[in-house]
């Protein structure tokens, strides 16, 4: 995974993206008689075994995401706001993050040819590293994570039908989650979710989760002084259906209290994903040659 000059929001974002994205399991089980209702775990198990297919698919996308990032006062109201555009485009398969505006305005001529040079070094970078590498770096960083909650979650997390409902014109059904007591896990993933209890929203006609609601009822801490988000700290995540084939990230939003970096505070951040489009080849730079997404809801452009 690439690191360029790390962000608070991008960073925030992409870890409650890994982690919410992430709620999947291996295999596959059995399809339940169409005479009954499903359980809650019946449905928990059929829409996370589309995980992986999705986690896979995004990789054959470019997009855009926007950053919303901000320090609150004490009671709430914005102390300090930052707004990033980046363009997300694959180079080797490695996904790169562009920054293509700032407070919703084009970069100047200055600050596109910096963008436009570290695009270069990045390219230049992996062009020397083997298929090897790169799958080693993924395993390190992100993917990890990923997989230790892919092997944790069937055993951290209760399920509880809540009942039926409407969203965005599709029916789904609700459910809530709360950590298994007796379960106890050494795994940073585990950790994690052993403090989390929340809603989740998942279609009825095809098992995919378009919503999770989240909150910690503790403290949870990445090294020493690196990440911390402190207990009460609530989390959102949605999907949105692309190209009629797999869902992908449509918004991710955090907001409360902890460190980032050497930030500390109460913040709020949300991150939007827009303008998918599917890439079918490589060409020198980007590494991708685009097709137009299809059925993706109205987006607004970035200003």
């Amino acid at each position: 995974m690439m690191r360029p000059s790390p962000l608070r929001s991008a960073k925030t974002s992409l870890l409650i993206a890994a982690l919410l994205l992430s709620l999947g399991v291996r295999g596959y089980c059995q399809e339940p008689d169409a005479s009954e209702p499903p359980t809650a775990q019946e449905i928990v198990r059929r829409s996370l075994a589309h995980w992986r297919r999705n986690l896979d698919a995004i990789r054959n996308y470019t997009f855009q995401q926007r950053t919303v990032d901000q320090q609150l006062e004490k009671n709430g109201s914005p102390k300090k706001t930052e707004i990033k555009t980046y363009e997300i485009s694959i180079i080797y398969g490695e996904p790169y993050r562009k920054l293509i505006a700032r407070d919703d305005q084009p970069l100047s001529e200055k600050d596109q040819k910096k963008e436009e040079e570290k695009l270069e070094d990045f390219f230049k970078k992996q062009s020397k590293r083997t298929d090897a590498d790169r799958e080693r770096e993924r395993e390190k960083d992100r993917e990890k994570f990923q997989h230790e909650i892919a092997d944790e979650l069937p055993l951290m997390l209760n399920y509880e039908l809540l009942g039926e409902d409407n969203f965005n014109g599709q029916g789904v059904w609700v459910l809530r989650a709360t950590p298994r007591s007796d379960y106890k896990s050494s795994s940073r993933a585990g950790k994690l979710l052993s403090k989390l209890s929340g809603t989740v929203w998942i279609t009825k006609a095809d098992y995919q989760w378009v919503k999770v609601e989240a909150d910690l009822s503790d403290d949870f801490s990445v090294g020493w002084f690196l990440f911390k988000l402190h207990k009460g700290t609530h989390l959102e995540f949605e999907q949105t259906r692309v190209n009629d084939e797999v869902w992908l990230p449509k918004r991710v939003f955090i907001q409360g209290s902890g460190r980032v970096a050497v930030a500390t505070g109460r913040f709020r951040n949300e991150a939007t994903y827009s303008d998918y489009h599917k890439f079918t080849a490589e060409s020198k730079i980007t590494g991708v040659v685009e097709e137009p997404a299809r059925d993706l809801p109205p987006t607004e452009p970035a200003k």
